[in-house]
């Protein structure tokens, strides 16, 4: 049985002011699991059983060779070990090649990415960029999954743009800003929907803002600011 390990923060960044890549990296991706949610896994007696069940679905349905990401940040702080940092990960398609890839748990189209788990995952991204650049010489560009996707990943909720600025205050140079989704006219209204529980995907995690509104949909949004709206009376 494949078994997985937990470590600190301080752990990781040890060893990966150590460690040297054989392969080349350029991209660091950012993703949220979805499913397992945050109190998926701080309700779990045993937490290595939530990280098997992700590796079980990325072999036994999705068929990769292991699971899919490098590291994954819990909500508590820690950081999980996961797929050979020498191999590619089954992280977003057609940019895999020279990506290090990052699961966070939770559902960000709901759930916070907040606490301790932001402060690992910023922690983390930091120590993997100051590998990069003083090893290889670059500095890797950070990737949210739904930049090269129809998915929300990782989440309506996490903000790149803020995500960029604590990692940039830890920096003595800067990485460069990018995201597809928040160039959109409409994001900011989306993510205001999002926080206020109108939108919540497709039940896959999956939002696609510029698909037309089914009939179903559109009772579902008006039901749920009805529902809103009756909170606040």
């Amino acid at each position: 049985m494949r078994r997985f390990k937990q470590y600190t923060i301080e752990q990781i960044e040890m060893f990966l002011s150590k460690y040297e890549f054989k392969r080349q990296i350029y991209e660091i991706h950012f993703h949220h699991t979805w499913k397992p949610t945050k109190q998926d896994y701080l309700q779990a007696e045993d937490k290595e059983k939530i990280i098997l069940g992700m590796w079980k679905y990325h072999t036994d349905v999705r068929g990769f060779s292991d699971i899919a990401q490098h590291f994954t940040v819990a909500p508590d702080g820690t950081i999980w070990d996961g797929r050979d940092l020498e191999k590619n990960p089954a992280s977003i398609y057609g940019r895999n090649n020279g990506a290090i890839s990052i699961e966070h748990i939770g559902n960000f189209d709901e759930e916070k990415l907040e606490g301790v788990q932001l402060e690992a995952s910023i922690r983390l991204i930091v120590a993997i960029i100051k590998n990069i650049k003083n090893k290889q010489d670059r500095v890797p560009i950070l990737v949210f999954h739904r930049e090269y996707s129809d998915k929300t990943c990782p989440g309506l909720l996490v903000d790149k743009g803020e995500i960029l600025k604590l990692i940039n205050e830890r920096l003595n140079y800067s990485i460069p800003f990018k995201d597809v989704t928040s160039d959109m006219w409409s994001y900011e209204y989306i993510k205001r929907a999002a926080e206020l529980g109108l939108i919540k995907g497709d039940g896959n995690g999956n939002f696609k803002p510029k698909d037309y509104l089914t009939r179903e949909q559109g009772v579902v949004l008006i039901m749920r600011l009805y529902d809103l709206l009756k909170e606040a009376d």
